[in-house]
């Protein structure tokens, strides 16, 4: 068990932590460099596919109807931003362009999520908590009164993410929508200006 937590820190901390240390010293954002976001976290979800391979072939037995909802997500998850009214992006290309990244970013999330609530031999709940600790360090790198909103969302989605997804790969899917929902309605109220004290933040 020991060596499945170090290979789990390791590829969080290589794929988020690493990136979200670069992206404020260099004051990098996701629709600067769209593409080679998109590709990193393409190629982060293939090598956690990878380590996990043995787990995850037991745990997704439709795999084609896992793909399927994956690209009716990413539609949806592309064309929704587009009702708002308005954003807080300067253009709806820029708008576009980040939620390509935040899309497999979000669902990088998800898979190494998986691949520790699989291997780490905790209880779903305790794991959930893990989540809700590796967002603390957020407060490092974006400001704190917007920070405070994922370290709070992560203590609460960490919890219902690993209860769904004990459920098997159905209720991975289901974990998903809840991680994409939580975005789309963040971005949403950042929009609407329901949230004045915070400044939005287009990472």
């Amino acid at each position: 068990m020991i060596e499945w937590i170090t290979i789990w820190i390791v590829l969080w901390g290589f794929f988020m932590g690493l990136p979200n240390y670069l992206f404020k010293k260099h004051k990098i954002n996701y629709h600067e460099y769209s593409w080679q976001h998109s590709l990193f976290y393409i190629f982060s979800i293939f090598i956690v596919c990878a380590v996990y391979k043995d787990f995850f072939a037991l745990y997704f037995i439709d795999i084609k109807s896992v793909l399927a909802f994956f690209v009716l997500f990413f539609v949806i998850w592309i064309l929704i931003p587009r009702l708002f009214k308005k954003d807080y992006y300067n253009s709806r290309k820029e708008r576009f362009l980040y939620q390509i990244p935040k899309f497999f970013e979000i669902l990088f999330q998800q898979f190494c999520f998986l691949g520790g609530l699989l291997t780490f031999g905790f209880a779903p709940a305790m794991f959930g908590l893990v989540f809700f600790f590796l967002h603390i360090p957020v407060l490092l790198f974006i400001p704190k009164s917007f920070s405070l909103i994922f370290i709070g969302g992560s203590l609460v989605g960490g919890i219902i993410f690993a209860s769904a997804q004990s459920f098997g790969s159905y209720g991975f899917i289901i974990s998903l929508l809840i991680h994409l929902i939580f975005y789309l309605s963040l971005h949403a109220l950042l929009t609407s200006g329901r949230l004045p004290n915070i400044s939005p933040h287009r990472r």
